[in-house]
């Protein structure tokens, strides 16, 4: 990549453990939070687990269970059949729209890439019965196909599989094919969920942690703990970026992406000259020096002899050229949330992006001392186990490094720098100016909870921010039909107008649901029979009540049932 064309990140979105969006992953990661635990009786429950089996520690994500088909037109049947990681993923990629100031209508028919981590997918092992909408709402290849038809975007498409190095692989040929004029944006995301997260038996290749407690690079390391994640990023060309005004978290210097080959031991173990020569490719992509990385996101695996063989690699590449260099400064967010396998590049890159936007480099998750197997004292890099200001806007950009390497072989590194400055003209309010902030949802409550969050986040903006966020909330959101707008002209006048929305909105009185009545009728070309109506009526008792009251009706018209089909028209009303 030409230093020259920088790709921006303009949106990001994701669900972590013990962060439903990416602002409380930044507390999380401030406080140095570890989210990897027991799995909760909620998410067994949620998930129709048995409270009976012995499950395994991870970094679990609450709520997977649940989705708003109807903000997607998709039907309740066609839902129940997609695979969590489907909808999850429609989910953040929406909410990534709105992070970048895009709502889907603007983003429809547009030469935008979808490129999305591959991931098993085992969704259908819940199913009592075969049902046709299993195959595509169980199929990995069709993660990408779902999000490219749902929002309308016409780039290319494609799932990307290099085991736990997918996503950082996925958002290197995002990068390439923006370089090469091939799209105007590209989505690049993956979520990785387990199911069935059972203990069971010995462990394949002994690479899991026995007890469920892993800390990378330390003493305590004796394996990989898992964890859950869904994340988007949204990628443009720097130029155009800056063209189109948009809101830049961060710039993506280079990419770099190599294979372990006869290098290492074994077709899945790790080596250190290979991970040293990508780092090498990425920095010169860059135009950078050694000296000039702040920080570098290490992929961490928790195991003894992979941290031990990554810190090698660090070593070699930071030598080769700068042998002299103070220390660099390094941790890993599988610390915080566990390993979450095909997303875990993307999970880093949204850490350090969160760093260079905040100006802070995260401590470490980090107890006990250093492992045994690693010289820190001799090492190019150290674990940081404090928050360090890392201030912005000087003469040279900050940059950081993040490295992810598969189970494969696959290598890849990038090099992120902070965004550039804002323009001396952008965002100057004008004292005698009014705006109009709109609210907008497909339902009352959502109405609700939009406002209450606006309210939230009030206190971390600021005046200037005003044309900003009338700009976004008034161009890039969807319309829906319960909507809002409020006329404004400072944020403490927004303030009081939103505070007397969200009272407004929660003393309204809940919109009564019509007493209507649904009719079923069931005709002798259907293939029916009335032992199945039967069986529904003892699993279902509500379905149960409404067959009598259709029985009552048959007889009462006269009508005489066959050995296996029925002409049937029953009342099925509200309880």
């Amino acid at each position: 990549m030409d230093r020259n064309r920088p790709i921006a990140i303009i949106g990001m979105a994701g669900r972590f453990p013990d962060a439903p969006n990416i602002a409380s992953l930044h507390q999380n990661l401030l406080a140095a939070k570890c989210s990897i635990r027991e799995i909760s009786a909620d998410r067994i429950q949620q998930t129709t687990l048995s409270a009976e089996q012995d499950y395994y520690r991870a970094g679990f994500v609450e709520g997977i269970d649940r989705f708003d088909h109807e903000l997607f037109h998709l039907s309740l049947g066609e839902a129940q059949c997609m695979d969590p990681h489907q909808r999850q993923l429609l989910e953040v990629v929406y909410e990534l729209m709105e992070n970048a100031g895009y709502s889907p209508q603007q983003m429809a028919e547009s030469d935008t890439s979808v490129f999305v981590a591959d991931k098993n997918l085992y969704y259908y092992r819940h199913a009592e019965e075969y049902n046709t909408l299993l195959v595509n709402g169980n199929s990995s290849e069709c993660l990408a196909a779902y999000l490219s038809r749902q929002f309308n975007l016409q780039g290319s498409t494609a799932v990307i599989d290099t085991s736990c190095s997918s996503s950082l692989v996925a958002l290197h040929h995002a990068c390439n094919e923006l370089l090469l004029g091939d799209a105007e944006r590209a989505i690049v995301c993956g979520a990785s969920y387990d199911l069935f997260p059972f203990r069971e038996g010995d462990i394949d290749l002994k690479v899991e942690s026995p007890d469920g407690r892993s800390i990378p690079f330390s003493d305590r390391s004796n394996g990989m703990v898992y964890g859950e994640a869904a994340v988007a990023v949204l990628l443009k060309p720097l130029e155009q970026a800056l063209a189109d005004g948009d809101h830049i978290q961060a710039t993506i210097l280079s990419t770099a992406v190599n294979n372990n080959a006869f290098r290492s031991a074994s077709l899945n173990a790790p080596d250190s000259v290979a991970q040293a020569q990508v780092l090498q490719k990425a920095w010169r992509k860059a135009g950078i020096e050694p000296s000039d990385l702040a920080f570098v996101e290490a992929h961490g695996s928790g195991t003894r002899l992979g941290d031990n063989i990554e810190v090698g690699g660090l070593n070699l590449a930071f030598a080769a050229t700068a042998p002299e260099r103070s220390a660099c400064p390094i941790s890993t967010i599988k610390a915080n949330i566990g390993h979450t396998r095909c997303v875990a590049g993307l999970a880093g890159l949204v850490k350090v992006a969160l760093a260079l936007k905040h100006e802070v480099i995260y401590p470490a998750h980090y107890t006990g001392v250093s492992s045994p197997l690693i010289d820190f004292d001799r090492a190019a890099v150290y674990v940081n186990q404090a928050a360090i200001d890392w201030p912005g806007g000087g003469e040279r950009p900050r940059v950081a490094g993040l490295s992810s390497f598969g189970f494969s072989g696959t290598n890849c590194h990038v090099v992120l720098a902070e965004a550039p400055l804002p323009t001396a003209h952008a965002n100057v309010p004008n004292s005698a100016a009014r705006y109009c902030i709109p609210l907008t949802a497909h339902h009352a409550a959502g109405l609700l909870a939009n406002a209450q969050a606006l309210l939230d986040y009030l206190p971390q903006l600021t005046e200037a921010d005003l044309p900003s966020l009338s700009k976004v909330l008034g161009s890039g959101r969807d319309q829906h039909a319960y909507r809002r707008t409020l006329l404004v002209s400072e944020l403490e006048d927004l303030r009081r107008q939103l505070s007397r929305l969200v009272r407004e909105l929660t003393e309204q009185a809940p919109v009564p649901t019509p007493d209507t009545q649904v009719i079923g009728v069931f005709s002798d070309d259907a293939s029916l029979v009335l032992g199945d109506l039967e069986k529904w009526g003892q699993r279902f008792p509500v379905f149960q009540s409404c067959f009598a009251r259709g029985e009552a009706l048959r007889r009462e018209l006269g009508q005489s049932p066959t050995a296996a089909y029925c002409n049937l028209m029953f009342l099925w009303g509200r309880a």
